[in-house]
């Protein structure tokens, strides 16, 4: 049975109403789905920078106090690279590689987070125990 519209008395077949229906619930959710995203990958990139940061000055830290005095420098994960001593040096500190996954969603941003962090909190460790002494 054919539907009519409220204003204009034309006749619709059922099917065509039932595709239109379908067709505006995707636009819909499709508008959902590019909102959701352009407000929730922000947080989710501020949320890693934010625990990246965190870590790296706490792990600092730690190896302080465990007589570890090391700077790092981020290098992608691939090809093979891990964490390792480059055998350079810059003062009392040992130059380190610091591997992060770049082929993460914000892989190398928390990588660069952490080792940004990890050496400025190193830094001023060693620089409070040199005027400490």
């Amino acid at each position: 049975m054919p539907l009519r519209s409220a204003n204009s008395g034309i006749r619709y077949p059922w099917w065509l109403v039932v595709i239109g229906l379908l067709v505006l619930t995707n636009v819909i959710a499709v508008v959902e789905v590019v909102r959701v995203r352009s407000v929730t990958v922000p947080l989710y990139e501020a949320e890693v920078h934010r625990s990246q940061t965190t870590l790296g000055g706490v792990w600092a830290m730690l190896d302080f106090e465990n007589g570890e005095r090391r700077q790092y420098e981020p290098i992608p994960a691939g090809r093979g690279a891990q964490i390792a001593d480059t055998g350079r040096r810059d003062g009392p500190f040992e130059i380190w590689t610091w591997t992060y996954a770049d082929h993460v969603v914000g892989g190398a941003a928390a990588g660069e987070a952490f080792v940004e962090s990890y050496n400025q909190k190193m830094r001023q460790l060693d620089g409070q125990s040199a005027s400490g002494d």
